[in-house]
């Protein structure tokens, strides 16, 4: 049996120089523009929301099943889901809302945002959630989705 030596014969690479382009981030609005293109549900984009008015309540205004109630203090609009006369709620429905894509609990939209901060809001009436919204609270009535423009 032979055996044989071998000798070790590194080869020299030039540097190598590695730059980083863009990082992969998920799309904004969660999701909020290929929810649109389904046609389920009721959207506000930036667009609708500049026109709308100096509050985000303004823009609910002429959404349909939405009662913007403003009380005696008009800087600070409640949102409900409108229903029938003979419904349970009285002819009202609590909303639950989510924002970025978490529940939270919102009693005046006004109070909590500026329109100069929504990116996009999504209504959706209990029979058209989205799974990914879809809670008891919600089956009751409807969601509102908003996404901020963080």
């Amino acid at each position: 049996m032979q055996h044989f030596l071998l000798r070790p014969s590194p080869i020299i690479l030039p540097a190598v120089t590695a730059r980083v382009g863009r990082v992969w981030r998920p799309p904004p609005l969660g999701g909020f523009y290929e929810r649109q293109a389904i046609g389920v549900g009721y959207f506000l984009d930036r667009e609708a929301l500049d026109g709308a008015g100096r509050r985000v309540s303004d823009a609910f205004r002429l959404v349909p099943g939405i009662a913007v109630e403003c009380g005696f203090n008009p800087h600070a609009c409640t949102l409900r889901f409108t229903r029938t006369r003979d419904s349970a709620w009285d002819g009202r429905c609590p909303i639950q809302y989510y924002v970025d894509g978490a529940p939270l609990r919102i009693e005046s939209i006004d109070e909590m945002f500026g329109p100069d901060e929504i990116g996009g809001i999504e209504i959706y009436n209990a029979a058209t959630v989205p799974a990914r919204f879809k809670s008891a609270r919600s089956a009751r009535c409807g969601v509102i989705v908003i996404w901020t423009r963080r």
